[in-house]
């Protein structure tokens, strides 16, 4: 089961998107895919209720960006925005 959701974020990109402070996206390159915190609706369980965030000391300036997005990402089926379910479904911006 662990094993099925890792591969599910790695299919929308999550595990290897990159993450990059606000100050520094201008320097991103149009080819890379990079992961934007989104305001989601209130009341939805997002990934941040699930996974705790540790990230080394040289980056933990960082730790607000990758919070946000956790909470981007609802674990509910949703008409709007991404999910990504415990029963495998998901969808990422116009990705379902």
């Amino acid at each position: 089961m662990k094993y099925e959701k890792q591969l599910l974020l790695m299919e929308m990109g999550v595990l290897d998107g990159l993450i990059v402070s606000k100050d520094f996206i201008h320097s991103v390159q149009e080819s890379d895919a990079v992961l934007l915190p989104q305001a989601v609706k209130e009341n939805v369980n997002t990934l941040e209720e699930y996974l705790k965030v540790r990230l080394p000391e040289e980056f933990q300036m960082l730790q607000s960006e990758v919070e946000g997005i956790l909470k981007s990402i609802s674990i509910e089926e949703m008409e709007d925005g991404s999910y990504a379910t415990p029963f495998g479904s998901y969808q990422h911006g116009v990705v379902k």
